[in-house]
């Protein structure tokens, strides 16, 4: 029972006035631990003894110190959910609302980690400061956190009301991190661009992203670039899209969104009257998704590939770009008025990928150099590319060199431009 000391042991059972007879005979047992490094506060407040807990306290009981796994008589009370015993401790030493503990913790991160909302609460009440980012909470634990946040007005994750700008980029966050950065953007009113690229907040962090979505009015831009939301994520942030009437710019590349993730993003795109830049590079659509997306955002004029639309050249060599991403950049080529100069070359994007940017290539009035080697472009990308260069009369440098092409395609390409004088074609 919680170790062999007969102090601890009566503090442990309540016995408080056994206690109170062996504290008289032998004063120093007040701070003597058991076996465990148990004292017989800490036990006390296990107990949830109150009376015992003040008894102790008001003999001078060391607070501060933790057992042999680093849990002092406050973390124990919180883990125990024991509130009068916590508050009385507070009572007594009211400091130790904002101190980390021995298990390197403030009560209130105890409090969250243990799921007591109450004792949270209470804490909060106290005065107990918010320092929850990148503390290692749960799910639960941040979800609970944020409930009271929100109700009570209180920011969570650091920002401050009054910055415009917010940078948690390759910071390492988790799911629970973005629930308190959700919890917050619900109150900020000043700030219009957050990054949260290159982290680990997942579905459930990209699910708090896209609540808070529905209602923040002032963020414009977002990236939610290498967070790993998979289709469950991507639908969240569709279902915000359609919705939200500020968010401009928002880039979702790299997140392992397939099909189904596309499309609920598609058909966000189809109703929101606002965005003009969603970066969705290098998920896994399907070709028939990828197309769909495409015809959207040519419908919607909005870009799709990361491309600005006053960029004049565009360098996405060896980035294992898909016939997805080639599709993707081929709708936004359309758009492009000053751009010059692609490189392409060291990719996959295949003969899909060339048959779109072809017919890119037929609307296309300003590029003039597009590299596509490496890309595993057979005969029927190349022809179509042949077909393409038949109408458009501005391009003058074109590489094709290392693809998989056969006499046929090579032939048409050649063909196409025979008769073009200064043309420069690497095959």
């Amino acid at each position: 029972m919680l170790g062999v000391a007969a102090h601890v042991q009566a503090a442990q059972l309540g016995r408080i006035d056994e206690l109170r007879a062996l504290l008289d005979e032998t004063p120093e047992l007040i701070n003597r631990a058991n076996d465990r490094g148990m004292t017989a506060l800490m036990a006390a407040a296990h107990g949830g003894h109150t009376a015992v807990v003040t008894m102790l306290l008001e003999r001078g009981a060391d607070v501060i110190c933790g057992d042999d796994r680093g849990v002092s008589a406050l973390d124990y009370a919180i883990r125990e959910n024991r509130q009068e015993v916590v508050l009385a401790i507070l009572d007594h030493a009211g400091h130790l609302v904002n101190e980390k503990g021995p298990c390197g913790k403030t009560a209130l991160l105890v409090a969250c980690e243990y799921g007591r909302e109450a004792i949270a609460r209470a804490l909060l009440d106290r005065g107990a400061k918010v320092d929850a980012l990148k503390k290692g909470l749960n799910v639960e634990s941040a979800k609970m956190l944020a409930k009271i946040g929100a109700e009570k007005g209180i920011m969570l994750s650091g920002m401050q009301r009054d910055q415009t700008e917010a940078d948690f980029s390759s910071q390492r966050l988790q799911p629970a991190d973005a629930i308190l950065i959700g919890s917050d953007l619900k109150f900020m009113a000043v700030l219009t661009k957050l990054d949260l690229g290159l982290s680990s907040i997942g579905v459930e962090g990209a699910k708090a992203i896209a609540e808070a979505l529905k209602v923040n009015a002032v963020l414009t831009v977002l990236n939610l670039s290498v967070i790993w939301i998979g289709d469950e994520g991507a639908k969240a942030i569709a279902e915000a899209l359609k919705v939200n009437a500020v968010l401009t710019d928002l880039c979702l590349d790299y997140n392992n969104i397939g099909a189904e993730g596309a499309i609920a993003i598609a058909e966000a795109l189809k109703v929101n009257a606002v965005l003009k830049n969603c970066n969705l590079l290098k998920n896994h659509f399907d070709i028939e998704s990828a197309t769909m997306l495409a015809k959207v955002g040519a419908e919607k004029g909005i870009m799709l590939s990361g491309m600005k639309r006053d960029q004049t050249e565009a360098v996405f060599s060896v980035q294992r770009l898909q016939p997805a991403d080639g599709i993707l950049m081929a709708s936004d080529l359309k758009f492009m008025a000053v751009l010059t100069s692609v490189d392409l070359r060291s990719n996959s994007i295949g003969d899909d990928g060339a048959k779109a940017i072809a017919e890119a290539l037929k609307v296309n009035a300003v590029l003039t150099d597009l590299a596509l080697w490496i890309n595993g472009i057979g005969d029927e990308g190349a022809i179509a590319i042949a077909e393409a260069l038949k109408v458009n009369a501005v391009l003058t440098k074109l590489n094709l060199n290392y693809n998989s092409m056969g006499v046929a395609g090579e032939t048409a390409v050649r063909d196409a431009v025979k008769d073009r004088s200064g043309f420069v074609l690497h095959m």
